[in-house]
C-alpha cells in the first residue's frame, strides 16, 4: 500500500496550537509509540520518503507519508526554535 505524500503544517510553538481540542479530550488518542520507516525511492522523483505508522486502539492504522527532505526541514526548524528559546532564557542549547 502506498500512501500519498502528506503536507507538514509546522507549529514552532505548540502551546494551544490546536484550540479545537482544548475541551475535547474524548477525541484525543494518546499512543505510547509509533513506527517510522524510510522508503528509498519513495517519491516520483526517486528521492526517499518517510512513512509513519500509528496503530489505533480499535485496530485501525493511520499511515502518514512525507518526503525525507520536508520532514528533515521541519525537524531542523523545530530544533532551531528550541535553541533560540533556550538562548533567550539563558539555558543554552540542548
Amino acid at each position: 500500500m502506498t500512501a500519498g505524500l502528506t503536507a507538514i503544517h509546522l507549529h514552532l510553538d505548540g502551546d494551544a496550537c490546536w484550540p479545537d481540542l482544548a475541551d475535547a479530550r474524548d477525541r484525543v488518542i494518546a499512543l505510547e509509540a509509533f513506527e517510522i520507516a524510510r522508503l528509498p525511492m519513495g517519491t516520483a522523483a526517486g528521492l526517499s520518503s518517510v512513512a509513519m505508522r500509528f496503530d489505533l486502539p480499535d485496530g485501525r492504522v493511520v499511515i502518514v507519508q512525507a518526503t525525507l527532505r520536508n520532514l528533515g526541514n521541519a525537524l531542523r526548524a523545530l530544533e532551531a526554535a528550541d535553541r533560540l528559546e533556550a538562548d533567550r532564557e539563558g539555558k543554552g542549547g540542548a
